[in-house]
């Protein structure tokens, strides 16, 4: 799970269209929460998006909230005030008792998980009045454990705030994407 927030589609002309209220859960065991979308693009040809990974920091000193960050979707540290920017928990034989939770979060000061993201289109994406633009990031899991840094399973299987782990994993999820 993890959040994309603060998505914003740039022209080829250089201007920006910014999402308002861009905030999505991304949940790939729920079906269709992957899949989002941008109501109210202006016309135009868009040649890139950005977004950010995570629950920006004016949101994340506001509280628990509704919709895609309410607390109910169990992405909120109650003991810590703040949003889990992502999380990943499974099975595997190089952790010990074979299981994981690494739950990234924290937006202050050097342990910071915020990360932005801009993916460039491939061709320019085309929005006009009779037909909508549709563009498909793909998501790869395993730079989760080593786009920029190696993380182990076996050294740390749990992570439950913020730390120098922490912040490894959120430069590798911030390459994930393409």
């Amino acid at each position: 799970n993890y959040y994309i927030t603060n998505v914003k589609l740039t022209r080829t002309d250089g201007t920006v269209f910014a999402q308002p209220e861009s905030y999505h859960l991304i949940q790939h065991d729920v079906a269709g929460s992957n899949h989002f979308h941008l109501a109210d693009v202006p016309k135009g040809e868009y040649n890139s998006v950005t977004f950010m990974v995570g629950v920006d920091s004016a949101r994340n000193t506001s509280g628990a909230q509704t919709g895609a960050l309410a607390p109910d979707n169990k992405m909120f540290w109650t003991w810590n005030t703040g949003y889990i920017m992502a999380k990943l928990e499974g099975t595997s034989p190089a952790a010990p008792g074979e299981t994981f939770a690494q739950h990234i979060g924290g937006f202050k000061d050097e342990f910071s998980s915020l990360r932005t993201v801009t993916l460039n289109f491939p061709s320019p994406l085309s929005i006009s009045s009779t037909a909508e633009g549709e563009a498909e990031i793909k998501v790869d899991v395993l730079k989760w454990f080593g786009a920029v840094s190696c993380v182990s399973l076996a050294e740390d299987p749990n992570i439950m705030n913020p730390n120098a782990t922490s912040k490894k994993i959120a430069d590798n999820y911030a390459n994930m994407f393409s």
